[in-house]
């Protein structure tokens, strides 16, 4: 009985240990819809990023004016255009997103210090309910 007991325990425990193939839900990954990002976004300084439906945005920062703009989406990269004080400069960014819990962007290029700046600064993280 002893050796049943045992073994049960030891087949329990190898069943925790095995990885399982599927990631994890807020495993972060490149961008493909407008869906995978709109909202409401923060971070822990408490800037706000607000992507919209239509391709706007507004970004709300400590720091300077509020920046909008539109933006556009292909998979894994978004570009950014029309933001006042950036002349008719686009940037483009490579984003990762957790669906509502995370948004990364890191810079491929973009000329306006200011926007480059505030986008990438901070992770942001999902805000809406």
């Amino acid at each position: 009985m002893r050796r049943v007991a045992t073994a049960a325990v030891t087949l329990a425990l190898l069943a925790a240990c095995v990885h399982s193939e599927t990631p994890a839900p807020h495993t972060p990954r490149p961008v493909r819809t407008v869906k995978d990002v709109v909202g409401i976004w923060r971070t822990i300084h408490q800037n706000t990023l607000q992507l919209r439906q239509d391709g706007s945005f507004l970004l709300v920062t400590s720091l300077a004016n509020p920046l909008t703009g539109e933006y556009t989406l292909s998979p894994g990269r978004m570009d950014v255009s029309g933001t006042p004080g950036c002349g008719d400069a686009v940037g483009s960014y490579d984003v990762q997103v957790a669906y509502q819990q995370r948004l990364t962007f890191r810079v491929l290029t973009d000329s306006c210090q200011l926007r480059r700046q505030q986008l990438t600064v901070d992770q942001f993280i999902y805000a809406n309910s």
